[in-house]
């Protein structure tokens, strides 16, 4: 679990980030959990979970 801030999010909020893995048949699978952020910012960590995480991850994997 992490707990993070944008910088420009009033000083008080943070976000908190929960990675779960999780048996799937013989695959195991990643689940994010990603909560207590502003809700005017969930469009921009959406597409920035995308863009920063889950598309490098999967040209990773995909390479491997």
């Amino acid at each position: 679990m992490q707990a993070w801030r944008a910088g420009n999010w009033p000083e008080s909020t943070y976000s908190v980030v929960r990675f779960d893995l999780e048996k799937s048949g013989s695959a195991t699978r990643l689940v994010l959990h990603h909560d207590a952020f502003p809700a005017d910012a969930a469009e921009h960590l959406e597409d920035g979970w995308k863009k920063m995480y889950w598309e490098p991850l999967g040209r990773y994997f995909d390479a491997s």
